[in-house]
């Protein structure tokens, strides 16, 4: 709930074209540190406020995979025998992808089978398999799909845009 009215206050900043106007926040970036680069990020996200469809269509999405993710750990844990139920997979696998995001290693190699594998044990307070296995079974189903993905990509027909000069 928190980080929903967290993510609804930005959102609402972010595409406030009072705020924007006002210069409210490009004056404060420019007295912080690495403030131009915030203010940039802060234009990018702006820029989308007059794209309202393609933001709705962009949360959908990502709520689409989010919950896929979600099931998809919940089958693997029920096909190896967890006696976890749907709830609790709820809270483990956001959480998990999140601290797996974290750049702790090159290229973070491990690192998800790490976190998960804690995550897991510490939630069932039980030594499992369950956590690294999912998410490598995962990790796999993801390249090969990613495989499907550039396959269609580079054979597909391309088209372009032939540009006509304005007068």
């Amino acid at each position: 709930v928190v980080a929903c009215v967290i993510f609804s206050l930005g959102l609402a900043v972010a595409f406030s074209k009072r705020i924007n106007n006002s210069g409210f926040l490009q004056k404060v970036a420019s007295k912080i540190i690495y403030g131009e680069f915030l203010y940039k990020c802060y234009e990018s996200i702006h820029s989308y406020c007059s794209h309202k469809k393609s933001i709705i269509q962009a949360i959908w999405l990502s709520f689409a995979v989010q919950t896929t993710s979600i099931l998809f750990f919940y089958l693997v844990g029920q096909a190896m025998g967890a006696s976890l139920d749907l709830k609790s997979y709820l809270f483990i696998v956001p959480l998990g992808f999140v601290c797996s995001s974290l750049p702790i290693t090159p290229a973070s190699i491990g690192v998800g089978q790490m976190v998960f594998l804690a995550i897991f044990n510490l939630y069932m307070n039980a030594k499992t398999q369950i956590g690294p296995n999912s998410v490598s079974l995962f990790q796999i189903v993801t390249f090969v799909w990613g495989l499907f993905g550039g396959a269609i990509y580079l054979f597909k027909k391309k088209y372009t845009l032939d540009a006509k000069p304005s007068v």
